[in-house]
């Protein structure tokens, strides 16, 4: 069942990047999740946010880092950031080179229909049957 959340030769267990991204108003709303050992989440992390500030729009966290604590070797960490640069700026290649290994994932945003929350989501899709 969790097979339709990755891409063919990627597991819930693989270092990689899941995020999505909601225009709003002059603004663009960023989810990322970073999955993997403390290394690559970091730079990764790193990355992206110096990537975005890049251009000039800054960067402000609407979500605060949420972090599995499960396994503390390959936990995720999820947040939010609005910023003002365009999904089309981020330099993919330089942040993870391996298309694979970053995710779009279109279900990754804030308006999830019914109860259901981003943070539910994300839950989901990394905490089941570990």
């Amino acid at each position: 069942m969790l097979e339709k959340y990755f891409p063919k030769g990627i597991s819930r267990k693989d270092n990689h990047i899941r995020w999505n991204y909601e225009v709003l108003d002059e603004m663009v709303l960023y989810h990322f999740v970073f999955l993997g050992d403390k290394n690559y989440r970091d730079s990764r992390k790193k990355d992206i946010f110096e990537n975005l500030n890049k251009f000039g729009g800054g960067i402000e966290f609407v979500r605060p880092f949420l972090e599995d604590n499960s396994n503390e070797n390959r936990k995720y960490v999820f947040t939010s950031v609005k910023s003002r640069t365009s999904p089309d700026y981020i330099n993919w290649q330089k942040i993870e080179p391996d298309k694979a290994r970053r995710i779009k994932d279109k279900n990754l945003r804030e308006k999830m229909g019914g109860s259901s929350s981003i943070e539910d989501y994300v839950s989901r899709i990394y905490n089941q049957n570990k």
